[in-house]
């Protein structure tokens, strides 16, 4: 009896994800990947419920199967609508809960002190981070792979995700000539992003490093360098 329940039960579950044979002979395709997890997906769903102790009354083990297997074949349905790809309806929430991509964050070349690192590192929410940088021990104003450096970071923040401003605090140093600044007291500082960078105040600018078209004169330049 509990069997032929069971049978009953999952049949809209069965129907759902019957393949519509007509529409595939027209399409020509096979399956989806989408529609082969859901099938699988469903039945994980009925077997858990066989296993799950739903045993108080014939009409309780009926009621909840019938319910697993309406919820699973609407998933089916959602996964396979539009021809095997994801519609709107099989989107969840998790998409909303991704981080939001900052065009603030990265790696960013700067020029005044080319081969230090500049990244920019922003939190989950999009408003907040921090700089970290490097600088040359020695004062000199660029890094090589055999220099000692000194690490240095500065928080930053946004007043919204889709800002083209941000702001830091300068501190000892000032953010892009890096020397020591005569009065000790903390100033905010606010920058603008340009399209490919950020510009400073003073007129400085970091590019980000994927946004950064080298000159065409770095070429002869470095060829030259490295013939000495």
């Amino acid at each position: 009896l509990a069997s032929s329940l069971d049978d009953r039960a999952s049949a809209p579950l069965r129907r759902a994800m019957a393949p519509n044979r007509g529409a595939q002979r027209r399409a020509g395709r096979p399956l989806s990947q989408a529609f082969v997890a859901a099938v699988l997906l469903a039945l994980l769903a009925v077997l858990a419920c066989r296993a799950c102790g739903f045993v108080a009354s014939g009409v309780d083990r009926r009621s909840a199967l019938r319910t697993l297997g309406l919820v699973a074949a609407a998933q089916a349905v959602a996964l396979t609508a539009g021809g095997g790809e994801p519609s709107a309806l099989a989107v969840d929430g998790d998409q909303a809960k991704k981080k939001y991509k900052s065009k603030f964050g990265g790696d960013f070349i700067d020029l005044n002190h080319p081969g230090c690192k500049r990244t920019i590192f922003m939190n989950f929410d999009g408003i907040g981070g921090k700089i970290v940088g490097e600088d040359n021990m020695e004062g000199k104003p660029y890094c090589e792979r055999m220099s000692k450096t000194q690490k240095w970071n500065v928080k930053v923040a946004l007043d919204s995700v889709t800002s083209d401003e941000i702001t830091f605090t300068e501190e000892g140093r000032s953010m892009t000539t890096r020397q020591r600044k005569d009065n000790g007291t903390p100033v905010a500082v606010t920058a603008k992003w340009d399209g490919t960078g950020i510009v400073f105040p003073d007129g400085s600018k970091w590019i980000r490093e994927d946004l950064y078209v080298p000159e065409k004169s770095d070429v002869p330049v470095m060829r030259a360098q490295f013939a000495r």
